[in-house]
């Protein structure tokens, strides 16, 4: 009798599949069989999915890349099929450990991110109720937010050292920012640096580096 990686019920037996090839191949059969079962097209799955024709039409290719995580789920519960056997093929045909003898943890989606003490930018009301905005502003979020950050004593003690382009690393206020330039760092601005003065390694050098200008003698 041939060996099948279905189980009873519908559910997916992932220890038949450890070559990424097969395992992807029995994912897109079982994603096939779910769709005709349902008497469903590709266009009628993507609208009960809420995906894109194209994503699903890609999903169920045999000649297309692997579909992400998040299509597999979807495409998984619109079909009324079990979301963990297929997400564990998918992690076979990627070549991601999962199972007992996987890495620990588990995917970033299936955290709370008040567990991990992050959550979504804040998305305030604006004077047009919530929603985005005029002045990009966004409106309500989907999870609730996190304690606001409370000021400390210390924060006043606290200087940035930045360069002209800060990647949103000195977006604060209250922080006492400023953007030394190199030629004017030290000979001019010194003064502002104290001593428990903040640096960012990659910019250092620019502030500091003297280039043969004698000003630089922080």
């Amino acid at each position: 009798m041939a060996n099948s990686g279905t189980a009873q019920g519908g559910s997916v037996g992932t220890n038949h599949f450890q070559d990424p090839a097969a395992a992807l191949a029995e994912l897109r059969a079982q994603l096939e069989a779910g769709r005709v079962a349902l008497g469903l097209n590709q266009t009628e799955l993507a609208r009960r999915a809420s995906l894109g024709r194209t994503s699903v039409s890609q999903a169920l290719s045999n000649t297309a890349p692997s579909p992400t995580a998040q299509t597999v789920g979807a495409l998984a519960r619109a079909l009324r099929l079990e979301v963990r056997p297929l997400l564990d093929l998918l992690a076979t045909a990627s070549g991601a450990p999962h199972g007992p003898g996987g890495a620990l943890g588990k995917p970033i989606a299936d955290c709370n991110p008040h567990d991990l003490e992050v959550h979504p930018a804040a998305e305030v009301p604006t004077r047009h109720g919530y929603g985005r905005g005029p002045d990009g502003a966004i409106g309500r979020g989907r999870q609730s937010p996190l304690p606001s950050y409370v000021g400390r004593r210390h924060d006043e003690e606290l200087f940035a050292l930045v360069d002209a382009t800060t990647h949103g690393r000195t977006g604060a206020r209250r922080w006492w920012c400023w953007s030394a330039r190199p030629r004017r760092a030290t000979g001019i601005e010194r003064e502002r640096v104290a001593e428990s003065a903040g640096d960012w390694l990659d910019a250092a050098r620019e502030c500091l580096d003297g280039g043969g200008d004698p000003g630089p003698g922080v």
